[in-house]
């Protein structure tokens, strides 16, 4: 059996993404691990695999593959940006031995 490349399976991914289905025309979705064994067809998903995979989907298609164990969501890159920032002071409150400053965090 013949697995499909990083390539091809991000190809699929986008194409999915561009579907309509769950009454939407296009967009976000979460797949079952199983599933997309079988879009890869292969037996096993390896983390190298998935690292290629992710790679692939975010600079061919601006897309971000989310592993959640028994799935994987797929989402635009531009919804992650806009995530809001955990501040130093917030970190410290929870750690008292954190010294990295806000500047430096904001460098991330």
């Amino acid at each position: 059996m013949t697995g499909e490349t990083p390539e091809q399976l991000s190809e699929k991914l986008n194409k999915i993404y561009e579907t309509s289905f769950g009454g939407k025309t296009r967009g976000r979705f979460k797949i079952a691990r199983v599933h997309l064994r079988q879009l890869a067809n292969l037996s096993i998903l390896t983390d190298r695999y998935i690292s290629e995979v992710y790679e692939t989907l975010l600079h061919q298609h601006n897309l971000i593959l989310m592993n959640l164990d028994s799935s994987f969501c797929v989402f635009p890159a531009t919804i992650a940006k806009g995530f809001r920032r955990v501040p130093g002071k917030v970190v410290a409150g929870y750690d008292e031995g954190a010294e990295e400053s806000e500047a430096e965090a904001d460098q991330d």
